[in-house]
């Protein structure tokens, strides 16, 4: 898992494996936007605020993904800033990465990622609970 980053040409004029990933994404990435917003952006109807998030993508197909957040009280004000950290597994799905978080239940789909102009876009999903919900991270290389 995670060790395939690029395509495979086999041996003795094989063709390459075009299903694979052609970009590596091993690195940290921090997040630029989130859902198309400029960090700091609010999320889930203004009840979040994501300060910042930094996502270590690991060669041993692990992911470290940390995030720093407020939540809005029904007054209106915010809570203290609060870090989060999330870990997990990610590897090469079709044209793209799937990760796959230790935290979630395991009828949560994965989440998915591209790679694109340098950039790192992942479609985060999480369960909030009730539902399944995605958020949209968009990364540039640290």
């Amino acid at each position: 898992m995670g060790s395939q980053l690029a395509p495979r040409v086999g041996c003795g004029g094989g063709a390459a494996d075009t299903t694979a990933p052609a970009v590596s994404i091993i690195g940290v990435w921090d997040a630029t936007a989130v859902n198309g917003a400029a960090l700091p952006a609010e999320v889930h109807g203004a009840y979040f605020t994501v300060v910042s998030d930094q996502l270590t993508v690991r060669n041993d197909g692990s992911y470290t993904e940390v995030q720093v957040w407020n939540q809005r009280r029904p007054d209106g004000s915010y809570t203290a800033t609060q870090t989060s950290t999330d870990t997990g597994r990610w590897e090469p799905s079709g044209s793209g990465y799937s990760f796959r978080s230790d935290t979630e239940l395991p009828t949560t789909p994965a989440s998915s990622a591209t790679v694109s102009g340098g950039n790192l876009y992942v479609s985060w999903t999480y369960n909030t609970g009730t539902a399944n919900s995605t958020d949209s991270f968009s990364y540039k290389r640290h």
